[in-house]
């Protein structure tokens, strides 16, 4: 729809999408997962014509699509080859490859923002931790130790300096993970769920939601962990315009 609400339409009517969904970089399109049969594939749909084209059809599931930084290429997660690894393709499905090779199972996939690196999830060394991929060369980094990172996907601040993570170590909370030195807080902690972040587009804060106060409501956090509550009726994923 419009940002005005105007102009409503239905896209991609003859399935319905599962988890993430992306828009592409410059606007045109948006990558999601699907549940087809007994299989969850990935499909792309045109925002302007509504020309849906499945990009996946595997015999695994495909799940968790992100777009690099200039819209040539795809990150997902799948089974297809028995285990949860890290898959590349071309944004037209075409030259998938496998980027993870691990019998633990690596999820939650992200792109840097300069496009070298994917940071991800996985229980490869005993808990749920924050790790990154080298792109150029697959050589894989572990950025967190203890985390207790959940399968969310974690989020990069767009100048790259930092990695935001949703944590269940005491409750769901938010950590923030600083890439250069991997030190990591937490910035936002209370006793009731904290998370479904967004970073503003000048890294300098974190809009998120809160139950906080009986039911989930917008705040947003600065680096510093001050926050402010935005909203005061029920609200859900909050995202910063461009």
């Amino acid at each position: 729809m419009n940002v005005d609400g105007t102009n409503p339409r239905a896209l991609a009517t003859q399935i319905v999408a599962k988890g993430n969904r992306a828009w592409s970089h410059d606007g045109t399109r948006i990558v999601f997962a699907a549940k087809v049969e007994s299989d969850t594939e990935i499909f792309s749909v045109e925002a302007a014509s509504g020309r849906l084209v499945r990009l996946t059809n595997s015999p695994g599931d495909d799940a968790d699509p992100a777009w690099s930084p200039d819209d040539r290429h795809i990150v997902f997660w799948s089974i297809r080859d028995g285990n949860a690894e890290l898959y590349e393709m071309r944004s037209d499905g075409t030259e998938p490859r496998r980027l993870t090779n691990h019998p633990a199972l690596d999820r939650s996939p992200a792109w840097s923002p300069d496009g070298s690196s994917i940071a991800f999830i996985s229980a490869r060394d005993g808990d749920r931790d924050v790790y990154l991929i080298r792109v150029a060369d697959g050589r894989v980094e572990r950025l967190t130790t203890g985390a207790h990172a959940t399968n969310d996907s974690p989020r990069w601040s767009p100048n790259g300096a930092y990695i935001a993570v949703q944590s269940d170590e005491h409750n769901y909370d938010i950590q923030l993970l600083r890439v250069a030195d991997h030190e990591r807080r937490t910035i936002v902690g209370t006793p009731a769920f904290d998370g479904q972040f967004s970073w503003s587009p000048a890294s300098d804060r974190l809009a998120f939601i809160s139950g906080r106060d009986g039911f989930d409501a917008v705040y947003v956090a600065d680096l510093t962990g001050k926050q402010s509550r935005l909203t005061t009726t029920p609200s859900l994923n909050p995202e910063w315009s461009p």
